[in-house]
């Protein structure tokens, strides 16, 4: 394509470069909003995710404290009391995530009923300075009495085996279940072995159980005035502590049911996600760690569980992208772009169409010149053949016809006419030749008189009519070799219509020098015709033409039996007339 169509298709271009920028922009647009509002929905789903969890451990939550309650009204606690209340409870199925449950107990419980007595009511201020001291110098031994499991593939592992002490009543982490009476959660450790198998690696959820008449010495030991704060109390009444270790990969795929799952979930045992506090370990890559792992969206949320700050990595799934609305701004480009490639194909076939019209309007249009060029060619071939060709046959034809009616009566003198007529011709025609030829740049004077004696001498001699010419020689002079040749050719069409169709007996030529122009005139005494005829000949017609190509106006005079008057005015100024004159005296002289 070169540069002309380039700037004939310039308004497809722009089109198509606006069009595509539009759409563009607002699918860029789009895609923004779209991808805000999924980040938004993320969020939603996450601190769903974190409260269906949440509300899984409350179920643990409540199963221990039930036994909490249970195992503390018994003033003793067997494996098969143990054992009876796992399997009546049924958490197997109210709570199938936990592995199971195990009872820990303190070696040195009731140690203080040694050392006051039995009724705080009767206690002295020295007594209660000892209940203080006995909390803060007496460890808890704690030591796994009981255990039991639905699934009896699963046992515990060894270090829950052994004993544990801890000396200090202030001592955080695990101890915090049995000072402040509200369940606790260990770190990622591992809760669960299984023959043969990986060991499960979870957290566990712990509660206290503390001595049967714990209620009734409350008020007596704890309160107002004061006598000592309740971790004390707690710590010197603990029976021990109830462990339910968590499978977590089983809690994370119970909170989804039957629902589609959108993202995923990675649960951390600490504030940040970390290689060793993953619970939910269901494959061998941390996707919250892996640097190649890229999602669509992805989003780390924290999760404050029984006083530990754990986290949650949540990543979107392919549902997840299913269901967002960035694919429209996807549309709305594919579409807006369709639609510009669309209206630029359609502006493109209309500039080309214009293209082609106006190609096909500027052929019709030089078509049409040429065509104008012909019949203008056509017409000065029409009005030269009739005035020059036609009108030469024409007098040939009258002299041959006059000639024809004398050879019977006198043969010879009928071929002397013939040869005198002959020679005649041929030297008007020869005459006529050189005039009708001639140009203004040939360097020939027109003898304009000359050439209208002749044609009227050719004309008189094949008809009966009497021709004269007059010539003023002043308006010879005035005259240039176009204006010569024009009214030579008038003269020649006048004549022959004359001769021909008005049947006159006196014809006259004369030229004749007015102070602004020169007049031409042929009249006749002929029979006339209607001058207001609507259709004129095609001599008239030929005559008034070759009088407009010399500037000059016509006018004819002529009714049916009152003969005809043809003239011609030419404008011509007096410089025009020097310069005219000068220039047929040069040309004379050469």
């Amino acid at each position: 394509m070169n540069k002309f169509a380039w700037r004939r298709y310039w308004p497809v271009g722009l089109t198509l470069v606006l069009g595509l920028a539009v759409s563009a922009g607002l699918g860029q647009r789009l895609h923004r909003q779209a991808v805000e509002l999924d980040r938004q929905r993320l969020q939603r789903i996450a601190e769903s995710v974190r409260d269906r969890l949440q509300t899984k451990l409350q179920t643990t939550d409540l199963i221990q404290r039930h036994a909490q309650d249970y195992f503390g009204s018994q003033a003793t606690i067997t494996e098969g009391m143990f054992r009876e209340w796992c399997k009546k409870y049924g958490w197997s199925v109210t709570a199938p995530w936990i592995h199971g449950m195990a009872l820990y107990t303190n070696s040195s419980a009731g140690n203080w009923h040694e050392h006051l007595p039995t009724d705080p009511a009767v206690w002295t201020e020295s007594d209660f300075k000892t209940f203080w001291r006995l909390a803060n110098y007496n460890p808890i031994h704690l030591k796994k009495a009981f255990g039991y499991s639905h699934d009896s593939a699963k046992r515990w592992p060894a270090h829950y085996a052994t004993e544990l002490t801890f000396d200090n009543p202030s001592f955080s982490g695990l101890l915090g279940v049995v000072l402040a009476n509200t369940p606790q959660i260990t770190d990622r450790e591992i809760v669960i072995e299984r023959d043969g198998a990986e060991p499960f690696y979870d957290a566990t959820v712990a509660v206290p159980v503390y001595e049967v008449n714990r209620d009734e010495l409350r008020d007596r030991i704890v309160g107002s005035p004061p006598k000592v704060n309740s971790y004390i109390y707690n710590w010197n009444l603990c029976r021990g502590v109830l462990l339910a270790p968590i499978d977590f990969v089983k809690l994370e795929s119970l909170i989804w049911g039957d629902a589609t799952r959108e993202v995923g979930v990675e649960i951390y045992a600490s504030p940040a996600p970390r290689e060793d506090s993953w619970l939910n370990e269901a494959g061998p890559h941390r996707r919250a760690l892996d640097s190649v792992f890229k999602p669509y969206l992805a989003a780390k949320i924290p999760w404050v569980f029984y006083n530990a700050k754990w986290s949650l990595f949540v990543y979107t799934l392919p549902a997840f992208e299913a269901g967002s609305p960035r694919y429209m701004a996807y549309v709305t480009f594919a579409a807006g772009a369709g639609l510009t490639l669309l209206a630029s194909a359609l502006l493109g076939v209309a500039l080309r169409a214009r293209h082609r019209q106006e190609l096909m309007t500027e052929q019709i249009s030089e078509a049409r010149d040429a065509l104008a060029v012909a019949q203008q060619e056509r017409q000065k071939l029409s009005h030269d053949l009739h005035d020059n060709t036609i009108q030469t046959l024409y007098a040939i034809q009258l002299g041959l016809n006059h000639t024809a009616r004398k050879i019977d009566a006198d043969p010879a003198k009928s071929r002397n006419e013939l040869s005198a007529v002959r020679g005649e011709l041929d030297s008007v025609i020869a005459e006529v030749r050189r005039f009708i030829t001639a140009e203004e740049s040939s360097g020939e004077a027109v003898d304009i008189q000359r050439v209208l004696r002749a044609l009227a001498a050719r004309a008189q001699s094949g008809a009966s009519a009497t021709v004269d010419v007059h010539c003023d020689p002043d308006a010879t002079n005035r005259l240039s070799t176009a204006h010569a040749v024009q009214l030579a050719n008038i003269a020649r069409e006048a004549l022959s219509n004359s001769l021909r169709h008005a049947n006159p007996q006196r014809v006259e030529l004369a030229l004749r020098a007015e102070a602004q122009e020169i007049r031409f005139e042929v009249s006749d005494d002929g029979i006339g015709f209607n001058s207001q005829s609507p259709t004129p000949g095609v001599g008239l017609t030929s005559i008034a033409a070759r009088a407009r190509e010399i500037g000059g106006t016509l006018d004819i005079q002529s009714s049916p039996g009152h003969g005809t008057r043809i003239m011609v005015r030419i404008p011509v100024s007096p410089a025009e007339f020097d310069s005219a004159n000068h220039a047929n005296k040069e040309r004379g002289k050469s």
